[in-house]
């Protein structure tokens, strides 16, 4: 089991799981071609192209990112990273499911293991002796804020993003003036852009994404099989996007309203390898 995880470390070896989370409001993919569906132009399984996100969550030389044209493959590292996107509704913020596979971070997320999508994201506080820790979980990535004790916190070397705690929970500000806000809980409940545009987004019981929603009312609904992961996913047109996965939790299906059919397929470790 400890194969299929990534941790990080505080000085005195804390270990912390956390809920993997992948990209947010980015309407980028890889130069190479992805089915989408797009119910208001009508386009449906065709290729997408990139479009460079509006800000970024990770410093420019960070190795562990793949530039714009690169293969999928690390040769340094040998990581394998794949994205697809399942559905993309345009707007002033794109409602869209991203889905981004990486082998070396093996959490065993809602899309299965190694997956993470767009709405991914989490936020946790953590006690070490006399400090206070909050790490924010993204794209793969923990970032830790170190709390200044006085409502604001010291932003990770190399990164520009600022966290303050609120009545409600947190605010993650990005230096382009988007906002995340975050729940007493942790979860992320709402996108803010720089021109107040916004999407909310609800959980159920469990603590699972229910729904997430724009300012124009067009929702994504989420709904989830007896081993906890999404098994379909519902547009605003009532269209459906179904995913089905194995014994083991692995992703191993996904299918378009159309009935575009997209396989996976793993090893005894859970690595895709096709």
């Amino acid at each position: 089991m400890a194969n299929r995880m990534r941790w990080w470390r505080l000085p005195s070896t804390l270990l912390i799981l956390l809920f993997v989370i992948g990209p947010l409001i980015e309407q980028w993919g890889s130069d190479g071609v992805f089915a989408y569906h797009d119910p208001e132009s009508g386009d449906q399984g065709h290729p997408s192209t990139q479009v460079e996100p509006p800000d970024q969550t990770h410093p420019p030389s960070d190795p562990n990112r793949a530039k714009k044209g690169d293969d999928p493959i690390d040769v340094a590292s040998g990581n394998f990273i794949h994205e697809q996107v399942d559905l993309l509704l345009r707007g002033r913020i794109p409602l869209q499911i991203k889905r981004t596979y990486n082998c070396q971070d093996m959490f065993e997320g809602p899309f299965g293991f190694g997956w993470t999508f767009t709405y991914q994201i989490a936020l946790v506080e953590v006690k070490e002796g006399s400090e206070t820790w909050v790490i924010i979980s993204r794209e793969g990535k923990r970032l830790h804020f170190k709390d200044n004790g006085d409502g604001t916190y010291t932003s990770p070397p190399g990164y520009f993003q600022t966290l303050v705690k609120t009545s409600g929970g947190w605010r993650l500000t990005e230096k382009t003036g988007q906002r995340h806000e975050f729940n007493t809980s942790g979860q992320f409940t709402a996108f803010i852009d720089r021109h107040g545009n916004a999407i909310t987004l609800t959980y159920d019981g469990k603590g699972r994404l229910a729904t997430v929603r724009d300012q124009g009312g067009r929702t994504l609904s989420f709904a989830y099989g007896s081993n906890n992961k999404v098994a379909t996913i519902t547009d605003p047109g009532g269209r459906i996007f179904t995913y089905g996965y194995n014994a083991k939790g692995n992703l191993t299906t996904f299918s378009d309203p159309a009935g575009n059919t997209i396989q996976y397929a793993y090893d005894d470790k859970n690595r895709m390898t096709r």
